[in-house]
């Protein structure tokens, strides 16, 4: 049996220039597998996406929310719209624009196929910290008195706490720009746990009597 694709030709047209799909002959398509390609799966729903407003302290925290949002249903072949009612537990140490995937809860398709909806955490500016990774900044402004002399704060933590520092007792010089690290005071995902860095600015006075630049003189 002949293995040249154009001797099989010549056995069925003679020797004639086969006509591929030119106008009065046959249409011949060619399927390597011998078998007709076969029909593309129904594709999954594309996901529902919704941004959550959550306060830093909430990140912190943790905390469970009810969601409701829209979604697309299909009943007995029909396309239907329903408010879906969701309750939704976000762990603690959730991070600034991190997806939470929630599995096949969102529109479906006539085949019955549930898509997913991704829930974006959008972590709000807080007054008093600033978020880095796991770690948490805070601001700190204090007057020259206190940079020179010493001095005692209380912060209001996230945990609920108030911490107090106080570095009267030493004989450091805080300039403008230093950065007080303070380990496991930072968010806490898992067994992983931050830092809090306070940064501290100085505050200079606008002006200063002769009596105190004479005193400044002597003693610097």
């Amino acid at each position: 049996m002949p293995d040249d694709i154009n001797d099989i030709f010549e056995q069925f047209f003679g020797g004639m220039e086969p006509n591929l799909g030119g106008m009065g002959g046959p249409r011949i398509r060619v399927f390597q597998t011998g078998q007709r390609p076969k029909r593309s799966p129904p594709k999954k729903p594309d996901p529902l996406e919704k941004r959550i407003p959550v306060t830093l302290g909430q990140a912190y925290q943790g905390f469970s929310i009810n969601l409701e949002l829209e979604r697309r249903i299909y009943v007995n072949g029909v396309e239907t719209r329903e408010i879906k009612k969701i309750p939704v537990t976000v762990p603690k140490g959730v991070a600034d624009e991190e997806c939470i995937i929630l599995s096949e809860m969102g529109n479906s398709n006539p085949q019955g196929m549930c898509g997913d909806i991704h829930l974006i955490i959008d972590i709000q500016p807080h007054d008093l910290f600033q978020l880095d990774g796991l770690d948490l900044y805070c601001d700190q402004t204090i007057s020259l008195k206190d940079a020179l002399c010493g001095f005692s704060i209380e912060i209001p933590h996230l945990n609920g706490k108030m911490l107090r520092l106080s570095n009267q007792n030493q004989r450091n010089v805080v300039t403008p720009g230093f950065q007080k690290e303070i380990p496991n005071y930072g968010m806490i995902q898992g067994e992983n746990k931050g830092k809090l860095v306070l940064v501290f600015q100085v505050e200079f006075p606008t002006t200063i009597t002769d009596t105190q630049r004479d005193s400044l003189l002597t003693i610097l």
